[in-house]
């Protein structure tokens, strides 16, 4: 082909950033033809300007980043006082001389685009704005909403309830954490009778498109069969239908194999990276002729989506059956190790199991692939039977220390143990052979003398109801040090691939990360461990103000550290993991500036979920306080 799919994407970036206009908006043509698209006028609307900062959330384009701020810029002055948006710009003629009430799609569509393109927008206030106006428009309690935003008391053609414009409220409360029953259910049932017919739109592409960015119920399966029977990707012969369909298709866990003949019309229907303008919604009827609204800009930033959304689904497939066959080979290398221990095979394939759940949010079999694509490192440099060796090593000792924490938690299975001192012996035999000499003794020697200081420090007798004294966690390295054997397949590749000065700066990302990973955990667990007769981090910072020996009903004291933890602790703690995963970015940043670490993602990836649970945490106080200020 002509244009590669990246040429074709860099230049359809560049032809929305020149299509901006000095207001930092974008605008609309309308034509009275659907196809072709006759350009007869142009409106002034904050919709398109919304639609395409949504359509390109995922965008990572450095030149894309001023447009999408001047657009958010654009976005947050066409909002009204009562946190609306309208059809129509405010400055716009049309505004004046053929007003219409603000309503729920323009809002809602606005809403997301804010959250996906500057989620600290959506504060309390606008929280609390969007709850009145859903109560205002709501045609039964929890939905399904009407359109505009007018009384009860308004004509008739202003009280419709609409299934686009619900399913883009719903949109947007499922980036909140909201889903109203009766609203999914309204919109289950449109999409399992497929009425999806709405007065502003000429066709149900828009629905499936809004629907598929936030619905991830039981019908997906069924809607993507729908949309590879349709003729936008079983016979496409026009570029947004397609864009939106395969967009769609892709959302709801569709592979490329089905849909590869889409992407190639996609991508002979442009020119340049421009996509023709087709009509997307509707405009109001001008003597009775009905118009439609589009651009080319708006076709171009939805046929950039759905081409984006294909790239990502192949490079994602192409790496899950890599992983796949790694963990495959990784699992033949561990049972292999163990194959003397036949007596213990049930109760090592339990602990098993549970690895590899966790390598679902934590690669552990893959660790060592993953660590050479954070760094670069080729085949030639450590090849796929070495990666495998210590994925191995990673995977037996996660099996060794899983095994002996539930020991130290009272909780050991005797027929396990000993598989793990066999894990544990082949585990050391793999590393020793790559590592620098002690190394490996030194770093299991931490973890065990952390693991001596915990039993020593942490625990009481929970039946008794005395706490004899609070250990003092410090600085939290304790954390990281009973977690240190993470580190050794990571230096392991540095060590194989000759980039072992790196080591220190690596050391620190990988403890601070484990140090927040750990008070994640801390948080969500103390009352548990507490019962269990473990003082956690968490709890521990809790318990500084109480007096020791604490003798107390251990009910009554979780009661207590309940309400200590809702008002203060939970904030301390967020402020503690903030620190660390800062810390640990900081580490990143240095090893790319020093031109080792290729590709940071793959590490950043470790971060993420804590990273958005830390946000999570913060904006929930903020966000409740502004609530209740503004409802």
């Amino acid at each position: 082909m002509k244009n590669s799919m990246k040429a074709v994407l860099e230049q359809a970036v560049e032809f929305i950033i020149e299509q901006q206009k000095p207001d930092s908006s974008f605008t609309s043509q309308s034509s009275p033809t659907l196809h072709p698209f006759v350009s007869e006028k142009t409106y002034r609307t904050p919709f398109p300007t919304a639609l395409i900062l949504s359509a390109l959330s995922e965008v990572c384009s450095s030149k894309f980043k001023k447009t999408r701020q001047r657009a958010l810029s654009y976005l947050l002055k066409q909002e009204s006082e009562w946190g609306s948006w309208n059809y129509w710009d405010h400055n716009s003629l049309e505004h004046k001389n053929q007003p219409y009430p603000d309503d729920l799609d323009d809002t809602f569509c606005a809403l997301s685009a804010l959250w996906e393109t500057a989620p600290n927008q959506i504060t309390g206030t606008r929280l609390a704005q969007a709850t009145k106006l859903l109560i205002q428009t709501e045609s039964a309690p929890g939905g399904p909403y009407r359109t505009w935003v007018v009384g009860k008391q308004a004509a008739e053609h202003w009280l419709d309830v609409d299934p686009v414009v619900n399913s883009n409220i719903a949109r947007f409360l499922s980036t909140q954490g909201v889903n109203p029953l009766p609203l999914h259910s309204y919109i289950e049932k449109s999409l399992k009778q497929d009425k999806s017919t709405s007065p502003y739109y000429p066709n149900q592409y828009a629905f499936f498109w809004f629907t598929s960015r936030w619905y991830r119920g039981s019908l997906q399966s069924m809607l993507r069969r729908r949309l590879l029977r349709n003729s936008a990707l079983s016979e496409p012969s026009s570029a947004l239908p397609t864009a939106l369909a395969l967009a769609a298709y892709l959302q709801w866990g569709g592979t490329t194999t089905e849909v590869k003949k889409s992407q190639i019309y996609l991508l002979k229907k442009q020119k340049n990276g421009i996509w023709p303008a087709e009509g997307f919604c509707l405009d109001p009827a001008q003597k009775g002729q009905t118009y439609y609204a589009g651009s080319e800009v708006l076709t171009t930033a939805f046929c950039l989506d759905a081409l984006q959304l294909y790239q990502n689904t192949l490079s994602k497939e192409i790496q899950t059956r890599r992983l796949t066959s790694i963990r495959s080979e990784v699992m033949k290398e561990v049972t292999q190790t163990l194959q003397s221990m036949k007596e213990s095979k049930v109760a090592y394939e339990t602990v098993l199991n549970k690895i590899l759940r966790i390598e679902n949010k934590t690669p552990i079999l893959t660790l060592a692939e993953a660590t050479c694509e954070a760094f670069g490192v080729s085949q030639a440099q450590i090849p796929d039977s070495l990666r495998i060796r210590l994925g191995a090593a990673s995977t037996l000792g996660w099996l060794s220390y899983t095994i002996l924490d539930d020991f130290l938690d009272g909780q050991g299975n005797r027929q396990a143990l000993p598989v793990a001192l066999v894990a544990h012996r082949a585990m050391v035999t793999l590393y020793e052979k790559v590592l620098p000499t002690g190394f490996v003794s030194t770093t299991l020697n931490t973890i065990d003398a952390a693991n001596t200081w915990e039993l020593a420090h942490c625990r009481f007798d929970s039946k008794a109801g005395v706490v004899q004294n609070n250990p003092n966690y410090k600085n939290l390295d304790q954390l990281a040090d009973r977690s240190l054997g993470h580190l050794l397949t990571p230096l392991a590749v540095l060590k194989l691939s000759e980039k072992y000065e790196q080591a220190p700066e690596l050391t620190a990302f990988f403890r601070n990360f484990l140090i927040a990973r750990q008070l994640s955990d801390d948080a969500l667990d103390w009352k548990t461990d507490l019962e269990a007769g473990h003082i956690n981090s968490v709890a521990s910072e809790m318990l500084k103000a109480k007096k020791f020996p604490l003798k107390k009903a251990l009910s009554k004291l979780t009661t207590e550290l309940e309400k200590s933890f809702e008002e203060k602790g939970k904030n301390t703690t967020t402020k503690l993991i903030g620190l660390h995963l800062k810390k640990a970015r900081k580490s990143l940043n240095i090893l790319e500036q020093q031109g080792s670490l290729k590709n940071p993602q793959v590490l950043i990836t470790l971060l993420l979920p804590l990273e958005v649970m830390q946000v999570k945490l913060v904006r929930e106080k903020q966000l409740a306080d502004e609530f209740i200020k503004n409802f």
